[in-house]
């Protein structure tokens, strides 16, 4: 691990044996991201809300029977509901945050509850039609929910609805009875909770030291061994202090094994705390190679994180005649500028997630209409005051644009109005041919610089490993042919103005192969940024086009 995802990890052991993990990853992660996929604990969100609630709702039904025998059904009921409405309403403005909360996640487990209850008042007859209902509503939902979908939301009902019919209507004796008590799928079963353990180390143990993503032969490996190491467990560790153990006892009723199991969660708490308090202290005494290899995939944000604004940090020179705007695609190409190769006076005007496309924005999908609103606005207001700052100055020549440009989720108007998937290229092809010729109206020159080609992984990631653990120079290589970038080419073509274009693919893939690790140089910083001295390595690209006097028409 490098010193930062060691870090993370030490702060989710903490957090996990205190039961608040979700809590600790609500802060650190957004569940979706590859660098989630690095940390052996991320899973345990899930058992830590859990254990929140087996220790919070037998008070509320305590208090529930003190008052009427009756009212523990209708306590139940009436906090699921309203658990559930507060969740698709948003305990924050945040998805990210949202997916980890305790009271996003209470209602799910009330259904259970719920259930349990009902089943011992009214015992429901099997209907096999009822179970293949459930049972399709959970299988759909694991093919046709992906993370562009808010979660929780209403359509977290599908998978959860259907776990509730599925177990008050489903017989051994109907079709999918038969079929889950297939041995092979019953042994599944039996070992679930050992799977849902281990599944995560491994998984990041074995993306930690592999290139190979995570598929196809080296997923099926990784499978046979996560269910021969999860048997193991069943067997050697769950199974004895389940069942026997002790005297032939569970050993959870025997007062030694839960004094101990006390103690020993005592000292790795605070063990793991004081860990993650020195964290500093501890990931300095790691080998020089590594904190070498975090300092060269550091943030890439230019002249400051904070260039949103009219920050005097964010100008080389008061009278700067270059203007660099864009997202984080913007900012990474700032170490390019300032290499001496350039030493271009230039002034930075960049928010990340906000491409140069006026009066529109791009917002996930999974957001509140809300939280939507508020970023939309956000980055309209961002490229506004940046034209009107470019309107009133008087020393920039020339206006630089770099971003993904092909945006994808939902598109904003100013409005708040959204735009119809059909209608997004074609919009964002007029706003930036819009905003290209309004420059070129007040007499300045325009370039547009295009991503960096991607293949999807974390290439910093995979030039890491590849320095770490001495594979070949090559192996992060991919092929130009392999990528969509001939979207972002077909893109360009419907570009209308006066501009000249610069495609990084030009120095980065010059044999139709993209380096990743070039020259003893990482290229990249994650899956599609310039590390820092990437930005150096396509410097000369730049070079031509902010050294030239006249602007080349693209048409």
């Amino acid at each position: 691990m490098l010193p930062d995802q060691f870090a993370t990890y030490v702060g989710s052991i903490f957090s996990t044996s205190v039961l608040l993990s979700n809590f600790y990853f609500l802060s650190q992660l957004e569940y979706w991201q590859s660098s989630t996929d690095l940390q052996p604990l991320a899973h345990m969100w899930s058992l830590s809300i859990e254990e929140q609630y087996y220790l919070m709702y037998p008070v509320m039904l305590v208090l529930a029977l003190k008052v009427r025998h009756s009212w523990i059904l209708i306590a139940i009921v009436v906090s699921t509901l309203l658990g559930f409405a507060w969740a698709i309403s948003g305990i924050t403005d945040d998805p990210g945050k949202n997916y980890f909360h305790s009271f996003s996640r209470f209602w799910q487990l009330g259904f259970g509850c719920g259930l349990a209850l009902i089943m011992r008042r009214y015992s429901p007859q099997p209907n096999q039609l009822l179970s293949l209902f459930g049972f399709s509503l959970i299988v759909g939902s694991i093919f046709f929910f992906n993370e562009g979908i808010r979660w929780p939301s209403i359509a977290t009902l599908a998978p959860v609805l259907g776990a509730t019919i599925f177990i008050a209507f489903a017989d051994v004796n109907s079709l999918i009875g038969r079929v889950l008590t297939f041995r092979p799928i019953l042994y599944v079963g039996v070992i679930s909770y050992s799977l849902y353990l281990w599944h995560q180390p491994i998984f990041a143990l074995i993306r930690t030291v592999s290139l190979a993503e995570l598929d196809g032969v080296n997923l099926a490996l990784s499978i046979v061994l996560l269910i021969t190491i999860s048997s193991f467990s069943y067997y050697l560790i769950e199974r004895p202090i389940r069942y026997t153990g002790y005297h032939g006892r569970s050993v959870l009723k025997n007062r030694h094994f839960v004094y101990l199991s006390v103690l020993f969660t005592t000292i790795l708490a605070g063990g793991s705390l004081w860990s993650y308090v020195n964290i500093d202290r501890l990931n300095s005494y790691r080998s020089t190679p590594d904190l070498d290899l975090q300092k060269r995939l550091a943030l890439n944000v230019g002249l400051s994180e904070n260039c949103a604004s009219f920050d005097v940090a964010c100008r080389t020179s008061d009278a700067a005649p270059v203007l660099v705007w864009g997202d984080s695609h913007a900012m990474h190409l700032v170490p390019a500028i300032t290499t001496p190769t350039l030493a271009v006076d230039f002034e930075q005007r960049t928010q990340s997630g906000c491409p140069p496309y006026l009066n529109y924005a791009f917002v996930s999908p999974a957001m509140t209409r809300k939280k939507a609103i508020a970023e939309s606005k956000h980055c309209i207001d961002f490229n506004t005051n940046t034209l009107q700052r470019l309107q009133a100055s008087s020393h920039v020549q020339h206006v630089v644009l770099a971003s993904p440009f092909l945006y994808s989720g939902t598109m904003l108007d100013s409005d708040g109005n959204e735009v119809a998937i059909v209608k997004q290229i074609a919009t964002m092809q007029e706003a930036l041919s819009s905003l290209i010729k309004f420059i070129n109206s007040i007499g300045l020159k325009v370039t547009l610089v295009s991503p960096a080609p991607s293949n999807g992984n974390d290439l910093g990631l995979c030039s890491a490993k590849l320095i770490k653990y001495g594979y070949a120079e090559n192996v992060c290589d991919f092929d130009l042919a392999d990528t969509n970038f001939h979207k972002i080419e077909n893109f360009f073509t419907g570009i209308t103005g006066d501009f000249q274009l610069i495609r990084l693919k030009d120095t980065i893939c010059p044999d139709g192969v993209c380096r990743a690790y070039k020259d003893g140089k990482i290229i990249y910083r994650d899956r599609n940024h310039l590390s820092i001295e990437g930005a150096v390595v396509v410097a000369e690209s730049l070079r031509n086009a902010l050294l030239n006097t006249e602007a080349l028409n693209q048409d």
